[in-house]
């Protein structure tokens, strides 16, 4: 019930009392089967109240404790992905195409993994890596069962592809 009402807190924007909530939870019961879940809430709470990059940093490194914490915890396969989010953030793109790649070869949820790979289609096409990108956006779309991430594929495709057919050279 505790959980609830700082999740309540969450949402309606009480950043400090849900951090004093969730904070005082993994203090007091770090075993508790609701810590990851705390752990998380504490590392979106960082990116509300400093969206710098120093916020963003904090966060990542967040995430990587809770990744190390409870590697089998559902909450990880949102923080493998997370973390590329906040590097792409920080115009950081190695660093996110790393973090999605590793996010896409530890994952188990097939949610979170096909969201890995699709954020890392993304940031091959904006890096101009048109191959890399298009062979990612195959995938995703040959993979997701997700009608969002497949519409999300198919567009990153059809752009990688206007974008290679625009640098071939024109035959005469």
């Amino acid at each position: 019930l505790q959980f609830q009402e700082m999740v309540v807190a969450f949402k309606h924007g009480q950043y400090a009392v849900a951090r004093a909530g969730f904070a005082t939870l993994v203090k007091h019961d770090p075993d508790s089967a609701l810590a990851p879940s705390a752990k998380a809430f504490l590392a979106e709470l960082t990116l509300l109240e400093d969206p710098t990059g120093h916020g963003r940093s904090e966060a990542i490194a967040q995430y990587r404790t809770l990744i190390s914490l409870y590697p089998n915890d559902p909450n990880t396969s949102r923080a493998l992905w997370r973390i590329g989010d906040l590097y792409v953030e920080m115009g950081w793109f190695q660093e996110a195409i790393v973090a999605y790649e590793y996010a896409v070869s530890r994952v188990e949820a097939r949610a979170d993994a096909d969201r890995s790979m699709l954020s890392l289609g993304v940031t091959l096409e904006s890096r101009e890596r048109w191959a890399e990108a298009e062979r990612t956006f195959e995938t995703v779309r040959k993979r997701t069962a997700d009608d969002r991430i497949l519409m999300r594929a198919t567009l990153g495709l059809a752009n990688v592809l206007a974008w290679r057919r625009q640098l071939q050279p024109v035959a005469e």
